[in-house]
């Protein structure tokens, strides 16, 4: 009964992150729409409807294939980056050992973190911004994706932001997590570090999620 109820639960926050990230996606039609021409806001359109389609063919899944979550995080990243008008470069970097078609990781885990990277770190700042997602397998049942920006960091985001406010999307996820690892008996944790807390002359935030497969 108990793991029927942190089921439940489980669902339930896939089910609250979905409309979140549509919500921010529209916001991002919208402007594009108000400031750009009838063609590119048609092709942006376009990728944000398969982007759609995605998330909807997928939102009841618990997991979600590794392949799948790259695609649809290319897609958004893409209407991002189209939005800001390549205030960001973004790099995504795989580990030659990795199958993507094999490899299942909680659904939504990685866009909420990646968003808030870009909008309280990189958009701040005044200088052309980096986003780089990487997935390596340190071991055989582990998988690591680490999140690098050259924003502004997490300290400065705290304080540029609204006293008590808390990203729904991203506390979502460490409940997310902490279910799964109670249901599958799979350790899955993550890490958010400034950088400046680790080398003074650096800048922006380091973000760990790890997942024993």
């Amino acid at each position: 009964e108990e793991q029927q109820v942190n089921l439940l639960k489980h669902q339930a926050m896939n089910s609250l992150l979905s409309p979140h990230f549509i919500f921010n996606s529209l916001t991002s039609i919208q402007n594009y729409i108000n400031t750009n021409n009838g063609l590119r806001a048609s092709e942006y359109l376009a990728k944000f409807s398969r982007l759609i389609r995605m998330i909807i063919e997928k939102a009841a899944q618990s997991n979600i294939s590794l392949f799948d979550e790259l695609s649809r995080l290319t897609y958004y990243l893409e209407l991002e980056k189209e939005r800001f008008k390549n205030k960001f470069d973004y790099e995504i970097k795989l580990d030659d050992s990795i199958n993507t078609n094999e490899i299942f990781i909680p659904n939504m885990i990685i866009q909420p973190f990646v968003e808030n990277c870009i909008i309280h770190g990189i958009l701040p700042k005044q200088e052309h911004g980096k986003l780089t997602i990487s997935f390596t397998k340190p071991q055989k049942n582990k998988l690591k994706i680490i999140i690098e920006d050259n924003g502004i960091g997490l300290i400065k985001a705290k304080e540029h932001s609204k006293a008590g406010h808390k990203s729904l999307g991203t506390s979502t996820i460490y409940t997310i997590l902490e279910i799964n690892s109670k249901l599958s008996g799979k350790k899955q944790e993550v890490s958010m570090t400034d950088k400046s807390t680790l080398d003074p002359n650096d800048h922006g935030t380091l973000i760990c999620i790890e997942l024993e497969l």
